[in-house]
C-alpha cells in the first residue's frame, strides 16, 4: 500500500477533503498514463485534457449539482484567489 501511495504522490495525484467536500487532482496525466495503453474512461480524459489544454483551459471544477466551472490559464495570483472566493474552492 505505501509503494502505490509513493507512486501516486511521484504522479502529483492529490486527494483533498474539507468539511464539504472532496478534491481529487489528477496531476499530470500524461506521466500518469505514459506506460499504459489508455482506453475507456482514461482515454476519454485524456482527449478532454488536451481540448482544454489547446483552449487556454488551466482547470474544471465539477460541482456536487453538477455545474461545471472553467479556470483559465494565465491568472494571476489575485485573480485566482477571487475566482477561488466565488467559486467558493
Amino acid at each position: 500500500m505505501t509503494a502505490r501511495n509513493v507512486w501516486l504522490r511521484s504522479m502529483n495525484v492529490r486527494l483533498t477533503f474539507d468539511r464539504e467536500r472532496f478534491y481529487l487532482d489528477l496531476g499530470d496525466i500524461s506521466k500518469l498514463t505514459e506506460q499504459l495503453e489508455a482506453s475507456g474512461a482514461v482515454a476519454e480524459w485524456q482527449e478532454i485534457f488536451a481540448a482544454m489544454s489547446a483552449n487556454d483551459i488551466q482547470g474544471i471544477t465539477i460541482g456536487t449539482d453538477g455545474s461545471i466551472s472553467i479556470t483559465p490559464k494565465g491568472l494571476s495570483d489575485e485573480d485566482e484567489a477571487a475566482a477561488a472566493e466565488f467559486y467558493g474552492w
